[in-house]
Formats: C-alpha cells, sequence, structure tokens
C-alpha cells in the first residue's frame, strides 16, 4: 500500500507540473505578450518591431515552461530525472527556436540602418544558425541519453565521414559564402550574368544556399551560391561605379 501511495503521489507531482507548464504558457502568450506587444508599437523605434515581427516574443514563449518546471522540481521532492532531463530538453529546443528568430531580426534591423546593406550577412547568420543548431543536437543527444559529452563527441567522431558526405552541399555553401562575400564578389544589387544559365539580372537575395536574381524580364531566377565559386560569371558592377 505504501508503494501504490508514493505512485499515486508521483503521478500528481507530474501532473501538477504539467498543468503547471500549460498554465505558464498559455499565460505568457494570452497576457504577457499582448502588453509587450502594445509597448514595442508605441515606442519610436523600428527595430523592436522588426523582432516582434519576427515572432520572436511567441517563440521566448517556449522557453518559460520548462524554467518553470525546474523552479519548482526541486520543491516537490520528486525523484525522477526523466521529467529534468525533458525539462532541459525542452529549453534547448526553445532556444535554438527563438535563436532563428533573433538572428532573421538581425538581418532585418542591419538592412534598415547599415549604410552597407548591399553587404548582405544573411550567409553569415545562416552559419551561425547552422552551428547553434549543431551544438544544441549534440547538447540533446548529452541529455536524453543520460551519458558524458565526450561519448557523445566519441560518437559524433566515429562517422565522420557520413556527415561530411550527409551534408557535403552545407559545407560547400558556407565555404562558397564566405569566399563570394569576404571577397567582396557580390553584392546585392548587382547585375550578374552565369553563361550557360538563365541568370542574367539583378541580385536580390543572398544566402547561404542560393543566390536569388531577377532577371531583365521581371523573371525570378536562382543559383547555389558555390556554382559563382567553381563556374565563371560576369558582374557588371564596375559599370555603374564607372
Amino acid at each position: 500500500m505504501n508503494w501504490l501511495a508514493s505512485q499515486e503521489s508521483a503521478f500528481t507531482k507530474v501532473g501538477a507540473l504539467a498543468l503547471l507548464a500549460v498554465a505558464v504558457y498559455y499565460g505568457a502568450r494570452l497576457i504577457v505578450l499582448p502588453i509587450i506587444h502594445r509597448i514595442a508599437k508605441k515606442s519610436a523605434t523600428k527595430w523592436d518591431d522588426i523582432l516582434l515581427d519576427q515572432g520572436l516574443l511567441k517563440r521566448l514563449s517556449w522557453i518559460l515552461p520548462p524554467v518553470a518546471v525546474w523552479a519548482v522540481l526541486p520543491r516537490l521532492n520528486l525523484e525522477n530525472e526523466s521529467i529534468d532531463r525533458i525539462a532541459t530538453a525542452s529549453l534547448v529546443a526553445a532556444a535554438v527556436i527563438a535563436s532563428s528568430a533573433i538572428l532573421s531580426g538581425v538581418d532585418d534591423v542591419y538592412a534598415m540602418y547599415s549604410k552597407n546593406s548591399e553587404r548582405a550577412i544573411k550567409g553569415y547568420l545562416q552559419v551561425i544558425q547552422i552551428i547553434i543548431i549543431i551544438f544544441a543536437g549534440i547538447v540533446l543527444l548529452t541529455v536524453l541519453a543520460d551519458t558524458e559529452l565526450g561519448g557523445v563527441l566519441a560518437g559524433l567522431g566515429a562517422i565522420t565521414a557520413v556527415l561530411l558526405l550527409i551534408f557535403q552541399s552545407t559545407i560547400l555553401s558556407i565555404v562558397a559564402s564566405v569566399q563570394l562575400t569576404g571577397n567582396d564578389m557580390i553584392r546585392l544589387g548587382d547585375w550578374i550574368e552565369v553563361p550557360g544559365t538563365k541568370v542574367d539580372g539583378e541580385i536580390i537575395d543572398i544566402a547561404l544556399h542560393t543566390i536569388k536574381v531577377q532577371n531583365w524580364d521581371k523573371t525570378i531566377a536562382t543559383i547555389p551560391s558555390h556554382k559563382l565559386v567553381s563556374e565563371p560569371f560576369v558582374n557588371w558592377r564596375g559599370m555603374s561605379l564607372a
């Protein structure tokens, strides 16, 4: 009977934690976020509006439930490591989701305020996002598998060749993006022509994997960024600078 009572008590505590997480989440979404949104809309600055448009606050609200569970869990005397691991994993996942909105907002703020906005930073921000995702994935494996970080890294080292094969295009895109922007080979607004393709127009977006071009006939063409490194292309920027 004592064992049954302890099990019922544990289930009650777990249910209370679940209700707490739900209450904190909806309380933030329905009460706190609307207040912050109204304050931001009334402010004279524009960068906060951009972050709100990227859904940053909504994504940050996912961080509050695991934090609340963390704060209450030690007081419940609930000896269950799985709950702590789930809360940690949820916090890491929410942080990754929020970081995506932050980096997107940084790109928009940069384009608004920078005098050199033709020098796109989207590729660099996407590289940062990839690094964040990789690091978060390692942390999640460590937490959920309840193992040491060294063990996870050793396991990843054993499959490095497979990972390089899977992410080959991403690695090529990272190298190409750094070369293209670092050497000032392309900028937003440049008119480029790539022989052998239908790309002949103005660059309107520079991302990590692709370059988006609006052709002379208003059609939109995309080309992998690594193509502009491995194959020749013509940049007509000098004609406008002459």
